[in-house]
Order: C-alpha cells, then structure tokens, then sequence
C-alpha cells in the first residue's frame, strides 16, 4: 500500500507496523478519529503529514526487518501492548467483558515474564488464555481500529513467542 493524503490513518494503521506509536506521538487519533485522512489528520495536529510517513515507513521498516525474534523483543512488544489493551478494555470492557481478561492477561504477562519470574508453559497458558478471551481474534462488528490493532498485535505477539521458543 502506498500511503498518500487521502489514506485514512486507519488504513495506515492496519498496514505499517507501528504507526500507532507514531500517531501517538503526535496525538493523532487512529481509534474513533481513525476515519480521517492522513491530510486531515495532520492538519487538525499541525505536523508536517510528509514528515509523519517517513517516521511511519521508517519505523515499520526497522519491525520488519527483525529476523529473529529475541526475550527484549517480546518485553518490548508486550511493553507497547499493554497500554492499548488497557485503553481498549476501558473504552469497551462494558459491552465486552472479555477484553478486561485480555487486558489482566497482557498485565500478567509483564509482571512475571519481564521479572524472569515466567517459564515457557505460563507464556503458552497466557496466550492460549488471551486467545480464547478473544474468540480466535475474531473481531465483533462493533470494533474499532485501536480494537482490531489489538488483535493483530497479539496475534503477532503469539506468533513470534511461538518462534522465539523454536529457536
């Protein structure tokens, strides 16, 4: 995808790798405010939209191009998880009780895994328990996009604990 003024900052998020850090760098909304256009976004912040897709392909460039995956990488991910799943959990816990689970369960994983407090079978439990809070990541038709980055994100947090282990 070739991100231009009229992508809107939830297409950008659903496809580049940490553009949410960026956007919440500059306060851009890709929850609710995830319909604008990239244009409309920067302009409403006042930043320099060129600026804010090179710090966007710089960054998802630099995610990608992690090979192997390493215990900083997982404690960083799960660092950048957490406050999104705590978001989610406070703006949809009510209509969707599992994600106060999924938001506990994240929390769980830093507090031991990142204390070396947590062996691989708790990791495996973590994630397998993560996964049936979020029916196999199946989305509910009233997600929003910091939900369904959620769910990518620990999708992928899954997948590569799974690589991590094989290595």
């Amino acid at each position: 995808m070739i991100i231009n003024k009229q992508t809107t900052v939830a297409e950008v998020v659903a496809k580049r790798l940490g553009a949410d850090k960026i956007f919440s760098k500059y306060q851009i909304d890709f929850c609710c405010g995830g319909g604008l256009s990239l244009e409309a976004a920067c302009a409403m912040q006042q930043v320099d939209m060129n600026v804010v897709i090179e710090e966007i392909e710089a960054v998802n460039a630099t995610i990608a191009s992690e090979e192997k995956v390493s215990k900083e990488m997982l404690v960083r991910v799960i660092h950048e998880i957490s406050p999104l799943a705590q978001k989610v959990a406070s703006v949809h816990g009510f209509g969707h009780p599992e994600m106060i689970g999924i938001s506990d369960s994240v929390e769980q994983l830093i507090t031991d895994y990142v204390k070396d407090v947590i062996n691989d079978k708790k990791v495996d439990e973590l994630t397998a328990k993560i996964r049936v809070y979020a029916n196999n990541f199946v989305l509910p038709a009233d997600a929003c996009t910091s939900y369904s980055n959620l769910f990518l994100m620990l999708q992928q947090f899954e997948a590569d604990w799974k690589t991590y282990k094989k290595q």
